[in-house]
């Protein structure tokens, strides 16, 4: 299987993180960077599935949210990996997202589902959850811990909370779940669409509700089959999340 990925323009260049490419190759698939000159359609057929990955803060204006906590924004990219999305969706190709592909699915999602509203917030700024950064870390260090479902990430038969899973992260935008933990214990379904494969309530006062949500599963939502986490797996050579969610090779 060939796994398209986005590359990020820049003044004279186009980049992209190794970690990335290094993290598909050793997955067992074909790496494909793309660029926005050629219609994002194109690159939706065959055995593809589409990786998006973590990036630069994607920019509220698309959403109709003022810009009070994003950095960095570039409209171009936003722009050629929402296109990417939805190419890859209306053909039912397989979606991997990380950190900002994350940010950018569920942005595109809440898009389509207003009345999603009361289950989940998209928010732009959180502290704690940029340690990496923040303190010169390796981009490979765990910097704090989230309780996951093995099952849903891993494709485990047995249901398995593991409690304390460390992550390496490296962002600030972030998805506010309304769901307590004990709540999710029992469930990780938000609503009829969304379900949490990791969430964390670092960051937050103890009187807030709701959690930050670290992992999430798309179903039921047209035919592709969708994914997101919040942390780096490509650093941390997790080979065995992406095996889980693309498939045989």
């Amino acid at each position: 299987m060939i796994i398209v990925i986005p590359v990020s323009p820049e003044k004279t260049t186009y980049q992209i993180n190794k970690a990335y490419i290094d993290y598909i190759d050793g997955s067992g698939y074909v790496p494909w960077l793309v660029t926005p000159q050629i219609k994002a359609e194109n690159f939706a057929n065959g055995d593809v599935g589409l990786l998006l990955p973590g990036g630069k803060d994607i920019d509220p204006i698309f959403y109709g949210d003022n810009n009070w906590g994003s950095y960095s924004t570039d409209p171009e990219k936003d722009a050629f990996e929402r296109d990417l999305f939805w190419a890859f969706f209306k053909k039912g190709k397989p979606i991997f997202g990380i950190c900002r592909g994350l940010q950018l699915i569920i942005r595109e999602y809440m898009l389509e589902h207003p009345s999603v509203a009361g289950d989940i917030l998209y928010q732009q700024d959180i502290r704690g959850h940029s340690m990496v950064s923040d303190f010169g870390l390796m981009r490979a260090t765990p910097s704090h811990f989230i309780k996951t479902r093995a099952d849903l990430l891993y494709g485990t038969k047995k249901k398995l909370m593991l409690d304390y899973m460390p992550v390496n992260s490296m962002h600030h935008q972030y998805l506010h779940a309304y769901k307590e933990e004990k709540e999710l214990e029992k469930s990780v379904k938000i609503n009829n669409n969304l379900f949490l494969t990791g969430w964390t309530r670092r960051g937050f006062d103890k009187d807030e509700s709701g959690v930050v949500a670290e992992g999430i599963i798309l179903r039921n939502w047209g035919k592709s089959k969708i994914a997101a986490v919040q942390w780096h797996p490509e650093e941390l050579k997790d080979y065995a999340l992406l095996k889980n969610h693309f498939g045989g090779i």
